[in-house]
This record gives structure tokens, C-alpha cells and sequence, in this order.
């Protein structure tokens, strides 16, 4: 099997051929020496074709590294030939080998992109050691470009993906425009997310770009679970590691999938785990056309690249669940309000500033003020409203022992471990006065931690006063005033 990194191997100590060379000429005995001399040299292998026609079947197997080709053939020309494989395949090395050494032939082929022209003809050993050189410095000039190339391509993709891992805040989108870059900045065939349900390890989303075919189509919308090891996306997604094939075509364990790649266009894929909360969730495979794509410096980059998205999809989730939490106590909190305003018991509350966050509709009748009135203000103004002075009211003092509240005029106080309840003599804004049984409680936020407190206000001078009643409750406010004075 091919190394990973560099598409290099070997196998029993023998080295597998690195270049292959595909070698058109119509004639046969051409085609067999110039195989014979390169293949000599263990670095080389070389396919032959006796015409252009055949040349560019062959060529559709993508195996070829560089191409020699004779200049005069039937049907179809080295210049002819040259013109389509620029087409089709524009960074293939490729070396017009002829015995037609006409200037404007070689000026021709050099303007279309023939990397070399060599002349048949001499000493043929020099001649096919000139061609075995000019194949490897080619090859290698190529392949020096096409990094150099595929790097600028991934930091550009880098750089795009990180823009808008900040600019979107919505999973899908994030996903949709990651493979979108990948595609149409990377030079990737496809890129595809696939998630997995950890319970019934189904797949339950994906989102991809760039060639979609059957398998992709099939998986997508399929409910039943993958096979164990099925494919690199599965087996990155259940290991938490990279996952890939260099040479998709030359690696028996993925022949299942050879025919899709090579209909596809693509000879190389790696998968990336995508972790959530740090377990591994799914993955986002990247498809080349390259063999040999996926180098160690490309590996590095892109597992960093994943690492941010994962963590990109993480934020995203967290805020999510963020907004619908606040969305649910936000719902409770108006289902309290609602619960509180239709309640026949006039009840208000007050965060821990004093600022009045409930005033119920029994309280604006007991007190003419409307809740658009008093709701956000502080400085005692629930107290100014109910007595007409800007004292603290129970609810401001149920930290206050008995004797503190007795000398505020509290009477009747009752204790339990959530509620203060007391007694109280008011003069209304009429000059009035009125008996009121107080009960105040602390509120809690769904931390438990404290976030103001509640207190019922029930009128109960009709119960507690008669004639003489008022007479003597007249003379204790009185002796209360006078008291207060005297302090």
C-alpha cells in the first residue's frame, strides 16, 4: 500500500514505481525500447499507446505522471495531442520526443506547453538517459509548483474559513460555506460533512459541495447505520482521528469505493474527526483529484482547520442552547406574571436594588397606580405608593429581628422558614387610616441564588375595626406619632 504521506512504498524491499510515464508513438519498436531502457531504473513505470486516440483512454485512469510523445503521427499529432492534454490535464509534465527537428516545430510545441522537446536520433543510450533526466526534473518541477500552489490554495482556505467561523453564528450555514470554500478556493473535487447519533448510530445530517454522486445521495438519505469501518468519513467520525487514502486507486482497501473515484475525479481523500464537547460526532472529508495530495504539511493544517470548526460548532450549539434557555425562562417568567396579575391578592416585588419588577393587577386597584407607572423605578416608590412615605416596607426587612420591626409599627409578626408576615397601621393619601396584613417572601434565580422578593398587601380594616375599634386604633396612631417624635 502506498505511504500516506508521500505516496512513496514499498514491498518486500522492493520500491514501487513513483513515475509513471505514458509513452505515445506508432511505432511498436520505439514504444518497446524506450520501455525497456526507462524501466530499468526502479522510479519508472511506463504505459505505451500507439496513437494519440489510445493515449488519451489511458489518460482517463489518471496513473500518469508525464507524458513523452512523438511529434508525427496518424490521426493525430504531438502538437494536436498536446493541445487537448493542456486542456484537460494543464500541469501534466510533457516532453515532444521526435524525429522531425523543424524550427517551427519546436518553437510550436514550446508555445502550447511542452515542457521539453528532445530529437530522435545519435547514440540512443545518451539519448534515453537525456529523456529519463528531462521526465525526472519535469516531474519534480511540477510537483514543486503544484505545492507550492496546493499551500497557497489551503492558507487561502484557512483564512477564508476563519473569516466565517466569525461571521456566522448558524451551524448549517457555517457547514454549507466551509465545503463551499473548500471546493471553489481549495481546488478540492468535494468536501462533505457527516454526522453520526452516538445512541443509534444513524446518520442524522449532512451538508456538502462540489461533485455529489450516488453513494453521497444514498447515505444522505438513508436512516440505517454504517458497517463498522465503512468508508474513511466513518471510521475518522468513530476513532476521533484522521482518516485517508493517498491513492485511492492503488489501495486495496478501498477498492469498494475505486469505481466511484475514478468516475468522480478524485484519487485522494482524508476525514477529519469533527468533536463535540469533545467527543468525536461526525467528520468532514476532503476529496482531491492528486494522488499523493495529502501530505504531512497538509494533514497538520487541516486538522487545525477542524480543530476551529469543531469548536466553531461547539459555540454555536452552547449559544444556542443559551438562547433557548433564556427563551424558556423568559416564557416562564411572563407565564409568572400572567399567574401573578390573576391572582385576587394584591401582590408586588422588587429585585435585590429595590427597583419594582411586579405590580399586579389587584395592586393597581388597591392603589390607583398602573404597573407602566412603577415597574423599573426604585427609591422606596412601591412604599410611597401604598403609605404615602418612602420607607422600607416588609419585604425591605425581612432581615430585621421582631424588635426592629416592632418598632416600625409591625405588629402580629409571624415567622416560617420562606415567609415574614406582619401587621401594620397605614394613614391612606385621604387621611385615612387602614389595617394591612403583610406577607413578604425572598425570590430565588433558577441558580437559587437570591434575586429580590414578593410581599401580599391585604386590606383587612373592615375585619379588624369597629367604631370603637377606630376610636382606640385613632389614639394608638397618635401615641405611636408622638412616640416617634420624641425619639
Amino acid at each position: 500500500m502506498p505511504n500516506l504521506f508521500t505516496g512513496r512504498g514499498c514491498a518486500a524491499g522492493v520500491d514501487i514505481p513513483t513515475i509513471t510515464i505514458l509513452y505515445v508513438d506508432d511505432e511498436p519498436v520505439m514504444l518497446d525500447t524506450l520501455r525497456l531502457f526507462l524501466e530499468r531504473d526502479p522510479e519508472f513505470r511506463v504505459l505505451t499507446a500507439l496513437s494519440a486516440s489510445e493515449g488519451l483512454k489511458i489518460l482517463q485512469d489518471g496513473e500518469c505522471s508525464a507524458i513523452i510523445s512523438d511529434y508525427e503521427m496518424p490521426g493525430m499529432d504531438g502538437i494536436q495531442f498536446l493541445k487537448i492534454v493542456r486542456e484537460r490535464y494543464p500541469r501534466m509534465p510533457f516532453i515532444i520526443f521526435t524525429g522531425k527537428g523543424r524550427e517551427e516545430i519546436v518553437i510550436e510545441s514550446l508555445n502550447y506547453g511542452a515542457d521539453y522537446y528532445v530529437r530522435k536520433g545519435g547514440e540512443p543510450k545518451a539519448q534515453f538517459a537525456e529523456l529519463s533526466s528531462k521526465v525526472k526534473h519535469a516531474v519534480e518541477l511540477r510537483e514543486s509548483q503544484e505545492k507550492v500552489a496546493r499551500l497557497n490554495r489551503l492558507y487561502l482556505v484557512l483564512s477564508r474559513i476563519g473569516e466565517a467561523i466569525v461571521r456566522i453564528h448558524e451551524r448549517r450555514t457555517l457547514m454549507e460555506e466551509v465545503c463551499k470554500i473548500a471546493v471553489q478556493e481549495g481546488g478540492f473535487v468535494r468536501a462533505w460533512f457527516g454526522f453520526e447519533d452516538p445512541e443509534t448510530r444513524k446518520v442524522t445530517a449532512m451538508v456538502a459541495s462540489g461533485t455529489v454522486d450516488g453513494f453521497f445521495t444514498n447515505v444522505r438519505e438513508s436512516d440505517a447505520p454504517f458497517p463498522p469501518g465503512s468508508g474513511l468519513a466513518i471510521t475518522a467520525t468513530r476513532q476521533g482521528q484522521v482518516s485517508l487514502s493517498n491513492d485511492i486507486l492503488a489501495d486495496p482497501t478501498m477498492e469498494t469505493w475505486a469505481p466511484e473515484a475514478r468516475a468522480a475525479g478524485y484519487r485522494a481523500a482524508a476525514a477529519f474527526p469533527i468533536t463535540m464537547c469533545r467527543k468525536s460526532r461526525g467528520a468532514i472529508a476532503f476529496f482531491s483529484r492528486y494522488a499523493g495530495f495529502f501530505t504531512e504539511t497538509e494533514i497538520t493544517l487541516l486538522s487545525e482547520l477542524c480543530e476551529d470548526i469543531s469548536y466553531a460548532l461547539d459555540m454555536i450549539d452552547m449559544e444556542a442552547s443559551r438562547r433557548r434557555i433564556q427563551n424558556e425562562l423568559e416564557q416562564s417568567r411572563r407565564q409568572l406574571v400572567s399567574i401573578i396579575n390573576f391572582l385576587p391578592e394584591p401582590l408586588f416585588a422588587t429585585d435585590l436594588a429595590g427597583t419594582v419588577i411586579i405590580w399586579n393587577e389587584a395592586m393597581e386597584h388597591m392603589t390607583g397606580v398602573s404597573a407602566d407607572e412603577i415597574i423599573g423605578k426604585g427609591n422606596f416608590e412601591h412604599s410611597f405608593r401604598i403609605t404615602g412615605e418612602r420607607k422600607p416596607t416588609l419585604l425591605d426587612l425581612l432581615a430585621e429581628p421582631d424588635e426592629s420591626l416592632a418598632r416600625l409599627g409591625y405588629t402580629s409578626v409571624v415567622r416560617n422558614h420562606r415567609s415574614l408576615g406582619a401587621e401594620k397601621i397605614v394613614r391612606r393619601a385621604g387621611g385615612a387610616l387602614a389595617v394591612l396584613r403583610l406577607t413578604a417572601s425572598p425570590l430565588y434565580d433558577e441558580k437559587g441564588q437570591p434575586a429580590g422578593a414578593i410581599e401580599s398587601v391585604q386590606d383587612i380594616t373592615a375585619l379588624k375595626i369597629t367604631e370603637r375599634d377606630l376610636a382606640e386604633l385613632r389614639e394608638k396612631y397618635r401615641a405611636l406619632l408622638e412616640q416617634r417624635k420624641a425619639q
